[in-house]
Parts: C-alpha cells; structure tokens; sequence
C-alpha cells in the first residue's frame, strides 16, 4: 500500500513537473512572439500558458496587451483588470496599457491616473518615463480639443480596410471616384499598391495596381503630377531605403517600359527624407530629419525653376517642433497647408492631422489648428488629403476601433472647404514673398507716386510686420508703409488710424515708445507727418494667435472717411480662431466706447504711464494728429452701461478727469457728432443724455 502511494505520488509530482514546463515554454514563445510584434500568435501561446498552469498577473497583463494591439479594447481591459485579482501584483506594465485604453477612448481625466501609476511603480532611469509624460501633457490637450464641435462626420472605408496595414490614401487627381492606396501583408508579405473605385454607391474591392509597378519590393504610391499623366512611387528592399521612381501611368504594355525613371528632386530617401507632396509640377513639400531641424521630423519647401530644384527650406517654428511634423497635403489655394503631428501642445496621442493657413500680408503661418475629433484620435492619424472637390478628406488611422493595423477613413464636410476649390496667386506660400517684392519694386520704380491709386479698382488696406523692440523693420514693412504714404498724398483729406500691436511679454510703455516712433520714421522718410494720421497702440489684448510673437506685432490701417476714395477698401481675412483679432476689428470700424484720460491734466506721459498700464494691463494709448500728449483708456467696451462702470473705476483710482468717448470708426465723437448717428446706433443716445 504505502509502495502504491510513493508511486501514485512520483507520478503526480511528473505530472506537475511536466505542466509547469509545458506552460514556462508557452509564455517563452509568448514573450518572443510579443517583443517581435505578432501579437496573434502570441496571444495564441499565453492562453495555452494559462491552460497549464495557475493564472498569475503577468501573463494576464501580457494577454491584455495582445488584445489592446489587436484592436480589442474590451478584451484587452478585462484582463488587465483581472490581473489585479491574481496572487502577485501586476506588473507596472499594466498601468501603462490601462492608461493608453482610457486615452484611445477619449477618456482624457482617467487615463493621466494611470500613466502616474506607472511613473510610481517604475524606477527614475526607466527608459519609458519621458514618453509618459509626454502622454500625460496629450491628455490635458486631449481634454481641450475634446470641446470642439465636430468639424466631419467620420467613416471607416469598411469594404476596403483589412487586417493588415492599409495606409497613405490618394484621390485620383482628374476627380472620378477612384482611390489609391498602399497596404503592408494584404497580398504578399511587401508593400503594394492598390486601388478601388465606386461602383453603384460601393467602393470595390481593392485590386492591385498594375504588375508593372508592383514587384518583389516594397511600393508606396506618393502622388501625381498636375495633370494626373504620372505617378510618383516608392520602391525599397525596405520602407525607409530606397528610391522615388515616376511612372508613365499607361495600364497597355505596348505603351509603357518595364524600366522607371528616378525623381530628380531634392529627396535622399535614404538619409531620412520620406512622405513627399507633389503641388503644381514646380513645388514640393515634403518631411525630413536633416541636421538643423527643430527635431524630429520637419517640414520643407523646393521650388523648381527652369529643370532645377532650390535647396530645400525648413517651415520654421510656427509649423514644426520638437517632435514629429509629417505627411504634408497642400490644398488648391496654396495657402492651406495639411499635415500630422505628435508635438504634446497639439496632439492628444499619437499623430493628429492639423491644418495652418500662410497668411500673405504677413509672410507668417497661422499657428496650427487640430481638425479634433472624430477626425483625430488617440492614435496616429496620418496622410490627410481632401478629395477634387473639397466635399471630403481621406486619411489613415490605427485607432483602437479598426480592422487592425492602419486602416483608411473618410471625413464628410457639410460644405466643401473653400480653399480647395480654387487657385491663389502667387500659386503657394511659398512664392508670395518673392511675388510681392517683385510686384512692389516694379511699382516704385516705373510709376510715378499716385499712379498705383488710378488704376485699381480696390485695395487691401495693408497691415504691416512690426520688429520686435529695438528690432530693424522688414524690407516688406518699409514697402507697405510708402504705400500707405503714397495713399495719404494721393488723398489729403482722408483721415487715418494706424493701430500698432504689440506681443505678449512685451513691456507696455517700452513697446508703445518703440512701434509708435518706427510708424513715424518711416512714415516721415516718405514726407508724411504726424499730423496726418492717429496713431494708436493696442497692446497685446487682441493677438492674431496666441504664441505667435511675429504675427501679431502688427501695425493695422483704419479709415474713418472711405467713402472719398474713387475704390473700394479690402481687409486681409484673419486667420480662423483669431476672435481678439476680430474683436479689435469690429470696434474699430463700427461703434465702440473708452474712457479716456488727459495726459495734459494727469500726467499719462512718463511714470505715469507706467502706472495706468500697472493697473490696466489691457490699456489702449492713443496720440491724435498733431498733440504730443496721449490719451488712455483701460480697454475697449461696446456699449456705454458697460462703460461707465469703468469710468466709475478710474475716478476712485485717482483719475477724476475720466471721460466717456464714443468711437466711431476708431475716430472721437462729440455730443453733437454723435447726434448725426443716433439712427444707426441708437446706444449713442445714452453718451448724448448724460450730463457730464
């Protein structure tokens, strides 16, 4: 009996022996498999582990992460919360991927408790804490964009999408609804090219380009030419060395050769230059990481002139960062530039498309908008490009929500965006510089002054780059100022206001004392005095976008006479979001109310100055045609109730000569002025019945 029991005993400890190695060489081959990305296969082996052996955290942890990658968000956060139920604790690998959940699901106050968990749980060397705390700043900008209405309806392009990674979509450049797309493992283990088209309301099914192209390699279709007669591909032994071909694009073999000629532009592929946008046969705008970047990624400019590439140009810091900037789509105006970042102030995970307009009268990009959700995610959303029309924007993701892998999206706009549907001049960004000094030094030198102001029929009032303190102005500055000259002389009686901005972290008086004298010497080199213009200083209160110190040092032109003038007077679109920008310009040229204070009876010049604009920062100056002293006021109001509890404000801090002035057109009204406008701003009654 007890020879029984020992050997019944030997036997179960075998058994055990033999479960215990079965499961060990399942999670073995599950970890190789999950390091090398396959995450099927690996998921695969880690339940077998679990069928052998008891649970323990570390395998849950590792099942959750297969199911995250694999795109199964409810699985993945089952197990990793059930890893919490094991004997050990799980590792802190697990409060990483409950963080990246919460944050693919736009759960941006969750997911940051998590991420510090892992900050917590991890040592201070640990490779992946910067990367974290990136995340962890994505979040708070997550929580900002997710307050934004919706600016498309999103849809995944079901019958086209697959498991494997399908990616960098391309409208077909003549309109008909024919798409272009690469996919990585969904015909061979390389890289092809496909297309699909709709067919009674229905995308195809994707069929694969020509054999010409597609080969053993891998290809990525790129773009087109203007006319859609040539298509740029990407072929490599690998996705990030190889070369940029063109191909005729002709499907019959007796019109093509099995033989590709190489891309002469400026990109070296193997250097790290990638992602390349084809715009107008002249100009390419394209990513890269050369030395002299802003890091990571950049984006750059050529331009090409009789056959011959210029060096490539960085968009400088307004578009690029410190991180990622890629896969730019430069709509049909020129101006409206597409692309994708990771950069933490403008991403809420991953890469997310953003959109910038160049704005001419500057020479400046718009700082960068997020397109926001749906069209964003958490994840990297990639190679945005609007269709022929502008209607709709195609663009890969790999969400959480996917087939698996990249998958392709459509976004629907309720309009079609404007900006697609027609052709700027100059062509692009990119060449308006250049353009307007061209067209400025042709006018200057050929006509005599005032000829320019006969042959038009309208005319942008021009706004003016100003250099920060102590700063030389542009050549372009200089330019638009003896234009503004040339008009004053051409028009004596008009009376004008030259409003100068300032950016934020400028000192005040410092700023005022500066742009104000830089207005007057420049107009004064052209014969112009003083005593034919206002000039007034605004401050940094209404900023064309926040952070863009050059752009909203500005000098803005107001006439409060237009009607004198034998053409009709433009203003330069603001850049969408600018809502100071258009504030200050709606009060300047409709109604709007100050109170003012006498530099002659309270010493607004000097110390005293410094002191109003220590207790009101937002405070405007304003110096009239001829007088030296100025005029304050603590900011702008629209109506005269609101006014006057400002009024009583400065009068109790000191200032008994507080004065309510209404503004018409950025010029003083008397009471008796003001009676002449009462029918079409009936608040002025208010300003003409009170007593003071």
């Amino acid at each position: 009996m007890v020879l029984r029991m020992l050997a019944l005993f030997a036997c179960l400890s075998l058994v055990k022996t033999a479960t215990a190695q079965d499961a060990a060489t399942w999670k073995k081959n599950g970890n190789d498999l999950l390091a090398a990305g396959q995450f099927q296969p690996a998921l695969e082996a880690f339940l077998n582990a679990e069928k052998t052996a008891p649970i323990d955290a570390g395998t849950r942890t590792n099942i959750g992460i297969c199911h995250y990658h694999l795109h199964h968000p409810m699985e993945a956060e089952a197990q990793l919360l059930a890893a919490f139920q094991a004997k050990k604790e799980p590792p802190p690998i697990n409060y990483l991927y409950l963080a990246k959940l919460q944050q693919a699901q736009l759960h941006f106050e969750k997911a940051p408790i998590f991420y510090k968990q892992f900050l917590r749980k991890t040592p201070a060397d640990h490779p992946w804490r910067p990367a974290v705390r990136d995340e962890i700043r994505r979040c708070a900008t997550g929580l900002r964009l997710r307050r934004q209405s919706p600016l498309a309806a999103v849809l995944p392009l079901a019958d086209i999408n697959s498991n494997a990674d399908d990616f960098k979509p391309l409208p077909s450049p003549s309109g008909q609804e024919r798409l272009y797309f690469s996919a990585n493992g969904r015909s061979t283990t390389a890289t092809d090219i496909f297309f699909t088209e709709v067919r009674a309301g229905d995308w195809s099914a994707p069929n694969l380009l020509n054999r010409f192209v597609n080969g053993a390699d891998h290809e990525v279709a790129l773009g087109f030419d203007e006319d859609g007669a040539n298509l740029f591909f990407f072929r490599g032994k690998t996705l990030q060395n190889g070369q940029i071909l063109v191909d005729s694009f002709r499907e019959n073999p007796l019109e093509r050769t099995l033989f590709f000629e190489p891309f002469a532009g400026p990109m070296r592929p193997s250097e790290g230059d990638c992602e390349p946008f084809f715009f107008n046969d002249s100009i390419l705008v394209f990513a890269s990481r050369r030395a002299g970047s802003f890091g990571g990624l950049d984006l750059y400019v050529s331009t090409q002139t009789n056959g011959i590439w210029s060096p490539a140009l960085n968009l400088g810091p307004v578009i690029n960062s410190a991180y990622d900037e890629t896969s730019p789509f430069l709509s049909r105006d020129g101006r409206t530039l597409y692309f994708s970042s990771n950069a933490t102030a403008r991403s809420m995970g991953g890469l997310d498309i953003q959109r910038a307009t160049y704005l001419d009268w500057s020479a400046r990009w718009s700082p960068p908008i997020n397109l926001g959700p749906p069209i964003n995610s958490a994840a990297d959303d990639d190679h945005f490009m609007l269709s022929h029309g502008g209607d709709r924007g195609f663009f890969d993701s790999d969400r959480i929500i996917g087939e698996g892998g990249r998958d392709l999206f459509v976004a629907l706009f309720d309009q079609p965006c404007e900006w697609q549907l027609s052709e700027s001049s100059p062509v692009a960004f990119c060449l308006v510089a250049e353009g307007k000094k061209t067209l400025e030094i042709s006018e200057r030198a050929v006509q005599p002054p005032g000829v320019f102001f006969d042959e038009i029929s309208s005319f942008e009032l021009p706004v003016m780059t100003l250099p920060p303190p102590g700063g030389t102005p542009i050549e372009q500055t200089v330019n638009q100022f003896a234009l503004l000259a040339q008009l004053l002389k051409k028009y004596p009686k008009l009376e004008v206001t030259v409003a100068l901005h300032s950016a934020e972290g400028d000192d005040a008086v410092g700023a005022f004392l500066f742009a104000s004298q830089t207005a007057t010497d420049l107009l004064r080199q052209e014969g112009v005095g003083t005593e034919r213009v206002t000039l007034l200083f605004a401050g940094s209160s209404f900023p064309v976008a926040d952070g863009a110190f050059e752009t909203n040092r500005r000098a803005e032109v107001f006439i409060e006479n237009p009607t004198i003038l034998p053409f009709e007077l433009r203003r330069p679109p603001l850049p969408p979001g600018a809502f100071k920008a258009e504030f200050f310009q709606k009060s300047m040229t409709s109604l709007a109310y100050w109170v003012t204070v006498d530099g002659g009876r309270e010493g607004v010049d000097g110390k005293g100055l410094a002191k109003l604009f220590e207790l009101y920062p937002a405070g405007l100056l304003e110096r009239r045609p001829g007088q030296g002293s100025l005029i304050f006021s603590p900011g702008l109001y629209l109506t005269y109730d609101s006014t006057e509890e400002w009024q009583r404000a400065l009068v109790l801090d000191g200032y008994p000569s507080a004065t309510i002035i209404p503004y018409l057109r950025g010029f003083a009204l008397t009471k008796e002025a003001a009676a002449r406008f009462v029918d079409d701003f009936p608040d002025l009654q208010n300003f003409i019945d009170n007593e003071n």
